[in-house]
């Protein structure tokens, strides 16, 4: 068997400028924080409510702490059963489930600074969802409900969709990209739109679950 060494060395430039030095370190996991590293971070803290629209923001105490330290244990049990049930085994260590799982501890920090999770959470068990009801709880603010051109209706992010008759969220989705159609209010337009659609119930089950009301095609009622 033929073995080939092969040295590369830098090239020798005719230049006079300093040229920057490079050191290449592999990607890897960080070491884990613990929640209260951001809740006690005043700098997160600020940050996270300059950036974060359309909720209500609570104050940093023991209880929130010890909630968030909670949250994230629960969170990282939901999410490798998901990952085990869902996902081929030859892409566990994905990064992109490392980005997650490097998230977690600032997302369950950022779930209790805005008040989305239950009380009394030894109540729930790993199938129960930890996120508290719109009706019960202001700090989930309904989009549709907003005036137009609103500060909340023409921005940018992630959302929930709740229903109100099985008391349950139903998808997730987000609202992001150029034009107007791509904020909150365009997003919820584009819905309203395809829900009439038949092309579009057929396309996406989403719709067929959840037609516009009146609209006689398959699906939901």
């Amino acid at each position: 068997m033929l073995t080939l060494l092969c040295i590369i060395t830098s090239p020798t430039l005719n230049t006079s400028l300093q040229l920057p030095e490079f050191t290449v370190h592999y990607a890897g996991r960080e070491d884990e924080k613990c929640p209260s590293e951001y809740l006690l971070s005043n700098v997160w803290v600020d940050t996270f409510k300059a950036t974060v629209k359309g909720v209500g923001f609570g104050n940093v105490n023991e209880s929130m702490i010890d909630k968030s330290k909670w949250l994230v244990l629960a969170m990282r049990e939901r999410f490798e059963l998901h990952v085990a049930q869902r996902v081929d085994r030859s892409r566990l260590h994905h990064y992109t489930l490392d980005f997650i799982r490097d998230n977690l501890a600032s997302m369950s920090a950022a779930k209790c600074l805005v008040g989305h999770i239950v009380d009394n959470h030894e109540f729930y068990n790993i199938d129960d969802c930890l996120l508290v009801l719109p009706t019960e709880n202001a700090v989930f603010q309904s989009i549709s409900q907003q005036t137009a051109n609103s500060e909340l209706g023409s921005s940018e992010g992630c959302y929930l969709h709740y229903d109100g008759r099985k008391k349950k969220w139903i998808r997730s989705g987000k609202a992001s990209g150029a034009g107007a159609n791509a904020c909150f209010d365009g997003r919820l337009d584009t819905h309203t739109k395809n829900a009439r659609n038949v092309d579009q119930t057929r396309k996406h089950r989403f719709y067929q679950e959840y037609p516009a009301k009146g609209v006689k095609h398959i699906g939901g009622i």
